[in-house]
Parts: structure tokens; sequence; C-alpha cells
């Protein structure tokens, strides 16, 4: 799978195309163009993705619904959602490529390929999730 049409996309809060993404945008349209599975948009549900307790709300609310599970011990497979915390809060979504390495997308960034198993991320992983049929 080639990932590298979805690099260079901008940032745009609220965002679900090509012309702009927040991160949870980005794993709804990888997960649609290359696996042909809906995820819920959650948009409806923060105001902005720089809400900090809605968006990390979302995570805990949605964890174990129909729509995914949580694959943390689990062996790695692509587009796993790989969750990160930020100021404490889970906030952040980014999608596992490959061993280390991660495609997302942050205010100030397009979207990229990022290791993240460098001090800036490590840390801050707290979960794996699998949409459920993946």
């Amino acid at each position: 799978m080639d990932l590298k049409k979805y690099t260079g996309i901008p940032f745009k809060d609220g965002g679900r195309g090509f012309d702009g993404l927040d991160c949870w945008g980005l794993a709804c349209l990888v997960w649609k163009e290359e696996r042909g599975i809906i995820l819920p948009d959650l948009g409806d549900e923060y105001s902005s993705a720089f809400a900090r307790k809605e968006v990390g709300g979302l995570f805990g609310a949605n964890m174990g619904k129909n729509w995914n599970r949580d694959v943390t011990n689990e062996p790695r497979q692509e587009l796993d959602g790989l969750v990160f915390t930020l100021g404490g809060v889970e906030i952040h979504v980014g999608l596992w490529v490959a061993p280390g390495e991660m495609l997302h997308v942050m205010r100030g960034m397009d979207t990229a390929i990022e290791r993240y198993n460098v001090m800036k991320w490590k840390s801050r992983l707290s979960r794996i999730l699998r949409p459920a049929g993946a």
C-alpha cells in the first residue's frame, strides 16, 4: 500500500478530505480509501480539534463500541490507530505504517510520515485501536 498520496495534505480543523484534514479526518479518509471501511466522523461531537476535553472524552466514550477494538497488546497491523496524549489528555491519533512510523497531521504541519518511537511521541502513546472487521 502506497500511503505517499496522503502526505502533504494541509491541516484543517474539522477537515475530512484531500483539501484539508485534522487527525481524525485523516484516519477516516485513509480507512475509507484503502480498506472501504467507514469510521464514524465524530466531528459533530467536538467543536474544534483544539478542544482538548471534548476530543479526549471521545476516545474514552468510543472505546469498545461496535466499530473499534483496543489492540494495544497485539502485533501491529498497517493503519492501526495510534492514540496519543498531549497535556495528559488523549487527543491525537496517527496511523501505523511500519515499525516506528506513523502517518499523521497536526496544526502547523501537513500530513507526513513521522517516527513515533522518538522522545517526542513514545511516552505519549496511550493505546492502539483497530476498526472492527479490519
